[in-house]
């Protein structure tokens, strides 16, 4: 099916070389869903502003899509920012070992978590990038350590940006467009340098049936490009949304029942978090489950995919990544005198999708405090959320979906409904161990107001095309 559509005669030619030394550069991931976004937004540009279109790639050139790129009638392509180019780029390579040896040392010196916020190439931020990468797979999140596998990374990373900093140098490149801004690859690399060279970078999106165009910009990188506090597009699209309460209450008992298709947040998270039918009171939770019944606050921990990119939705973080922010909390809660709050850890609803079954539950056997409990199986997360106090969370949807019925979460770095005044935010670690050392003296109670606002916020999430697209 794929050779057919390839075929000359089968796919229309929509890409034309044109007099012009203004170029657009696609971003190859390898994958043909992003490609053909990537096409049809270079087709446009190529169609409006006469600008050439090349392909930066990693693939050979006898690769399947090689050939599905020059379908749409792409002609130029840019072979060779791997590790395998490295005899054919020897001047770019002894370079890279250079800043490769000069960059151990330094990295050497300094811990995992500097290396994570401050480490740079070339002026380009990249330590989140090559750390997100190496946490992927294995569970090296555990025992993050600079070993072999840390430092290919740290050397590829390297190569990358010389060769695509020498790129923008030779070539006048008016739009990047590319599939992903996560991760240590080309996208993500390429992105974080036109941005800083003023380079106009692009993504197709599309979530159910709905598209869209992001044009990402610093705030973007920082604290995530759905943040909309920070993006004046998104702000202006949320401000026009005129909606009743009474609509807005139906949305979100529709939600919480999963009878709505979302845009933002993945539709088996929500089904499986509230799947069950099992519903508890208060007294009946801490009856059935709490060692003690009458506590002053309860208070729901939600953790993160730890591996899932931590700093994918912006690199602001207060942690080094997901399972640091979840053991130094629990760290900090254990030491806590106060016995007075029943904490409940709830792992994410598809930790054992990501390969993380039992990781947080492993680590909560080292303690024996009984106000510290694992959340139990079968409760849903409206039957969590209404039992509650307050919910701890990085940047979870869960903090949102509590202000929808009316209480305050604690949040960590920038969640994408920051500033809005529904949560209390932390931006560092000393205020956030500050704000749990009197979690059990808050009042959690939001205002009919900023509830009504909540609302709006996830209905705008979840069923408004949740990007700003190009002006």
């Amino acid at each position: 099916m794929l050779k057919k559509f390839i075929d000359y005669k089968r796919n229309q030619i929509i890409i034309n070389k044109k007099e012009s030394d203004k170029n657009v550069i696609i971003v190859d991931r390898g994958r043909y869903t992003p490609a053909l976004k990537a096409c049809l937004i270079a087709a446009a540009i190529n169609l409006k502003y006469k600008y050439n279109v090349k392909v930066l790639t990693s693939k050979k050139k006898d690769d399947l899509i090689i050939d599905f790129y020059k379908s749409f009638g792409i002609e130029d392509f840019i072979y060779g920012v791997n590790i395998g180019s490295f005899i054919k780029n020897i001047y770019k390579f002894i370079l890279s070992f250079i800043n490769f040896i000069k960059s151990g040392l330094i990295i050497s010196c300094h811990s995992m978590d500097w290396f994570v916020n401050k480490f740079e190439i070339k002026g380009i931020k990249v330590g989140d990038l090559i750390y997100d990468s190496y946490i992927r797979k294995k569970q090296r999140y555990l025992k993050p350590k600079k070993d072999f596998f840390f430092y290919y990374l740290l050397f590829r990373t390297i190569f990358k940006v010389v060769k695509i900093l020498n790129l923008v140098k030779t070539i006048n490149i008016k739009f990047v467009i590319i599939g992903t801004m996560t991760y240590g690859n080309n996208d993500a690399i390429f992105c974080r340098i036109a941005i800083k060279q003023k380079i106009k970078v692009l993504e197709a999106v599309t979530f159910e049936k709905k598209s869209s165009i992001l044009e990402y910009d610093n705030n973007d990188l920082k604290y995530g490009p759905r943040s909309i506090h920070f993006d004046k597009i998104q702000r202006k699209k949320l401000n026009d949304i005129k909606l009743s309460k009474n609509f807005l209450n139906k949305f979100i008992k529709k939600r919480f029942e999963s009878k709505i298709k979302f845009i933002h947040q993945i539709n088996d998270d929500v089904k499986i978090a509230n799947k069950t039918k099992v519903q508890l009171s208060r007294n009946d939770f801490l009856i059935k489950f709490a060692p003690k019944k009458k506590y002053k606050k309860i208070i729901i921990f939600a953790l993160h995919a730890f591996s899932d990119a931590p700093h994918g939705a912006g690199y602001d973080i207060c942690f080094r990544d997901f399972y640091s922010y979840f053991t130094e909390t629990i760290d900090k809660i254990v030491n806590l005198k106060n016995k007075d709050v029943l904490w409940i850890v709830r792992p994410h609803p598809l930790s054992n999708f990501y390969g993380e079954k039992n990781v947080a539950e492993n680590y909560l056997k080292k303690f024996n405090q009984k106000n510290l409990i694992l959340c139990p199986k079968g409760l849903s997360t409206k039957n969590l959320l209404e039992i509650c106090d307050t919910v701890l969370t990085l940047k979870g949807t869960i903090a949102l979906e509590l202000a929808t019925i009316g209480k305050k979460s604690i949040t960590c770095g920038y969640p994408l409904y920051s500033n809005f005044g529904i949560s209390f935010e932390v931006n560092s670690k000393n205020k956030y161990f500050k704000i749990l050392n009197k979690a059990h003296k808050i009042n959690y109670k939001l205002p009919k107001k900023k509830e009504l606002l909540a609302k709006k916020l996830l209905y705008y999430m979840e069923l408004v095309i949740p990007f700003k697209a190009m002006e």
